[in-house]
């Protein structure tokens, strides 16, 4: 199945109301003008919905560039702004609340109408929201819900258990949709959260990175993202006391982990989940690409979903600490994800993968030339380095608030990757620039 780049303005939303629907709307809810009508679909099929704006009646002409100097944080917007295709990003008055929020808009190029000399209709005034809740805060709200899931699936009061992991994977899908770069800070920094019930959410956040670049409609990204939650379903017990456990797993434990893809699937099922792409994904993921598996499937026999959750699978595990190791830096994990392609993993995806999350992923610490260490926060869009909130200073002391540097600029580029003995306490919320 080719890679190609989806359409950047789908949005699938969960199909009942919820915290996170509502401030996604907030978000993308922007003032009409004349010959401009905005349409917010919810196309509801079953579990699948999505949300779809538009611009209708005309098109933008030609449009005018925004010089990145005409816009400041604080100060109400001169022109209704779009992006490149001509997608509505915020109207006309609206005031850029932070740098975090300026920068986006510069990522996505800034556009205006060009001046017609007619005159137009008075745009409705929109109060956009002082914050969005973080992804963070968004990721332990996550976690509550996946719990609650697993322990009705263990007590066997298994209604609606597959639409309650379908809107979960919704929301995940919104929130990697809005910042994927906090997301994944989370999936390297976050492992104060039980791992049991942490870990299938990372995996959800790195399979929702690789599918979004996948030819893929929209029920087969999302019984992926289904799949990611439930993989290791039969093994919770397990994985809990692995938590704890100080020495490495001994053959009985070893047992359980080769058999789990199938007996997590039979549990689903069992539980009424009956889709068959989602199911298969559970069953299959643990399938190496050499052929070395527990059920011995090989190359291209491996469903392409499986493949790419056994990756994010083995990345989720590997960057989490152990009681009897630490955690692998993410660098490390990558190149030997690289070396070990065609063999535990296919060549494709493991290659989109590493330049998805590129040499610094987000969360990653790195020492810059000036002797700041700094946490990744923003993977680079334009120029080769990323953006970066340093934590401390030259000589060793806390940053009052964490800084934001451009590694681009000739003042701040990184000098190499930094690998604390012990992981400092950070407030992500702050790093990636959110108020709660």
């Amino acid at each position: 199945m080719g890679l190609q780049k989806l359409e950047q303005n789908r949005y699938p939303v969960c199909d009942s109301p919820s915290l996170d629907y509502y401030l996604l709307t907030s978000l993308l809810i922007t003032s009409d003008s004349t010959g401009y009508t905005q349409e917010l679909w919810a196309l509801t099929d079953g579990s699948q919905s999505r949300l779809l704006y538009r611009l209708q009646e005309n098109n933008m002409g030609n449009p005018t560039r925004i010089p990145p100097s005409e816009l400041h944080v604080g100060a109400p917007l001169k022109w209704a702004i779009y992006d490149i295709e001509g997608q509505l990003l915020m109207g006309k008055g609206v005031v850029v609340n932070s740098q975090r929020q300026l920068d986006a808009l510069v990522d996505k190029g800034l556009f205006r109408e060009a001046d017609s000399g007619k005159s137009k209709t008075t745009e409705k005034k929109f109060t956009a929201p002082r914050s969005m809740l973080s992804p963070f805060a968004q990721i332990s709200s996550f976690s509550q819900r996946l719990r609650g899931i697993f322990n009705n699936i263990h007590s066997k009061q298994s209604t609606g258990i597959s639409n309650k992991v379908m809107h979960l994977a919704q929301d995940i899908q919104i929130m990697c949709k809005l910042d994927m770069n906090a997301a994944l800070g989370d999936v390297h920094l976050n492992h104060d959260i039980d791992y049991v019930i942490n870990h299938p959410i990372h995996i959800a956040i790195l399979c929702e990175l690789i599918a979004t670049h996948m030819d893929y409609n929209d029920d087969e990204h999302l019984s992926l993202i289904a799949a990611s939650l439930t993989c290791n379903v039969s093994i919770i017990v397990l994985q809990a006391k692995l938590q704890r456990q100080k020495e490495t797993t001994n053959q009985e434990q070893q047992q359980q982990l080769n058999n789990h893809s199938e007996r997590s699937a039979d549990i689903l099922k069992e539980s009424g989940v009956d889709h068959s792409q989602w199911l298969e994904t559970v069953r299959t993921h643990h399938e190496r690409f050499d052929g070395k598996g527990p059920l011995g499937l090989a190359g291209e026999n491996i469903p392409e979903s499986s493949r790419l959750l056994a990756l994010a699978n083995r990345y989720a595990a590997m960057v989490s600490p152990r009681k009897y190791r630490r955690a692998m830096p993410a660098s490390e994990l990558l190149k030997n994800i690289y070396l070990t392609k065609n063999s535990q993993h296919d060549e494709l995806l493991s290659l989109t993968f590493i330049k998805l999350m590129g040499i610094y992923p987000p969360g990653t610490f790195v020492r810059l030339a000036n002797g700041e260490i700094a946490v990744v926060i923003k993977r680079p869009l334009k120029g080769k380095w990323p953006i970066v909130a340093s934590i401390i200073t030259p000589r060793g002391a806390p940053f009052a608030q964490p800084l934001r540097r451009d590694c681009n600029d000739e003042r701040y580029p990184i000098k190499e990757l930094y690998v604390p003995e012990t992981q400092p306490r950070l407030n992500l919320g702050e790093m990636w620039g959110y108020k709660n």
